[in-house]
């Protein structure tokens, strides 16, 4: 399973895709369910946040992830596409 750092040098390098913009979500989702822990998921309720497609990720590590991404449009609609709310987010 890639790091996160895996995933940003992959996807800053790559001449993108359908395959390659695949491979960047998959990697992304993985970096988000290696940072998520059941306690976080839990935590959700408390802000009303629906925990069925929630990962359970820190917000300071999804906006660590994100700033090492850097602004993609295309990544953001796939990774919107997921369903998960953390990836919604990044």
């Amino acid at each position: 399973m890639p790091n996160a750092k895996q995933v940003v040098e992959t996807a800053r390098t790559r001449t993108r895709t359908k395959a390659t913009l695949k491979k960047d979500v998959a990697a992304s989702v993985d970096a988000l369910k290696c940072k998520s822990s059941r306690k976080h998921r839990k935590a959700l309720k408390r802000y009303g946040i629906p925990t069925g497609n929630a990962l359970g990720v820190p917000m300071k590590e999804i906006q660590a992830l994100g700033r090492r991404l850097r602004p993609d449009h295309e990544l953001a609609l796939a990774l919107w596409k997921t369903g998960f709310y953390e990836a919604r987010i990044l």
